[in-house]
Order: structure tokens, then sequence, then C-alpha cells
């Protein structure tokens, strides 16, 4: 079995014959398996047994769905970043609209320089060549407000709590690829077929791959 390379080389090739966890699609250390088990061992950690993928409807399901979806989108030896299937999946542009993932609702430059432009409208010269405000408008706010608040009764994530989200489904599309890498994913009446992990133009180990990588259909 290949062993976990240093932080700074490459991922080994593909590992032949060894044990992959149902859950995260890892190799299984040898010293977690239990030679007296009668039966393979399935996970590598308590965590990833109690993580272990949801059956179809699910985010688990959606994510493979995309990743098949995008390999057979016509291209000869198509290969899949993981960052593709993030971004299918989980990503919601904020173009449309103007809304964020988190319901907020962003002003574009133009809808600010329209806002001031009313506000320049609003004004009126008095006699002396001074300026009159109108009686409804506001005083200057110290800072310019680009946001527009939430709506009510919506939870507020912390930046924190967003990047543990945006960690954890990055971590969920990069398990469906090792599970596809080790396992196949499931096409039409039951069938799986297998995918193998690309880095850099080279076939390597799914269990070790750092950064940016991808799946291709294995022939």
């Amino acid at each position: 079995m290949s062993t976990r390379p240093s932080r700074n080389a490459l991922a080994p090739g593909p590992s032949a014959d060894s044990l992959y966890c149902r859950t995260c699609g890892r190799l299984i250390s040898p010293r977690k398996s239990r030679a007296t088990q009668s039966t393979p061992q399935r996970y590598c950690s308590d965590r990833c047994r109690r993580e272990r993928p949801r059956p179809a409807p699910s985010t688990e399901n959606d994510i493979e769905r995309a990743f098949v979806r995008l390999l057979d989108d016509g291209r000869e030896r198509r290969i899949v970043n993981c960052e593709e299937v993030e971004s299918a999946v989980f990503t919601k542009s904020s173009m449309d609209g103007g809304v964020d993932s988190e319901g907020e609702e962003l002003l574009s430059a133009d809808e600010l320089g329209e806002d001031r432009q009313s506000d320049v409208e609003n004004e009126s010269e008095d006699d002396d060549g001074g300026v009159r405000l109108s009686l409804d408008m506001e005083p200057p706010a110290a800072t310019i407000t680009t946001m527009r608040p939430k709506l009510e009764n919506r939870p507020q994530k912390t930046l924190r709590e967003w990047g543990m989200q945006k960690a954890k489904e990055r971590e969920m599309v990069r398990r469906a690829a090792r599970r596809g890498v080790a396992f196949g994913f499931e096409m039409e009446e039951g069938k799986r077929r297998s995918v193998e992990a690309v880095q850099w133009g080279r076939v390597v180990e799914s269990s070790f791959a750092k950064g940016e990588w991808g799946v291709r259909w294995r022939e």
C-alpha cells in the first residue's frame, strides 16, 4: 500500500488490491484492519461510520450525479475537476437578482450611483444660494452601507461558520470523487462505472491527492 507522501511531494500512483473506506474513499491502513474479522472492514473510522453516504434523495447522491453528468458531456477523455462539481452543486450565483447565498441583497455600483443621484435631486437651492434639504431626509450616515438588511428571522452566519460550511462542502465533493475511484459511479440499471483520479496530467492515488485534481472514466 502506498504511504502518505510528504507535504510537497507528488501523489503516488493508484494502489492495487487495497481496502478503501465506503464513506471517504481513502485507503484503510492495515493496522486498522482486524485480522480476526470475518468480513472486510468497511469504514476507516467511527466518524466515517456515522457519516456514511445516504441513499437518494440526498446531497451525496446529487454530487455523484453531477460527476456522471459532467463526465458524459460528449468530450473524449473528459477530466472533471472537483471544483467544477462543487460549483455546480453548492454555488448559487449572486448575479441572479443580486442576492447572495445568505439572502442578503447586494447593491451594485450603478444602484449606489442612482441612490446618490436621487439624494441630489431632492435638494433645492434657497434664495441665498444655499442648499435647502427636504424635511423627510435623514442626516448623512458616517459610513455608506453597501448591503441591504437581511430578511427577518433569517439566521446570520459568522465568517468562521461560513468558512466551515465551505470546507464541509469541499470535502463532500472530494469524498464522492474518491468513492468513484474506489467503487465506481452508479449508472443506469444498477451498473457501476469506474473512474481514475488525475492530477497534473498523471493518474494518482486519490487518497493522497492534494490541491486541485479531478476524475475521468477509466478505460
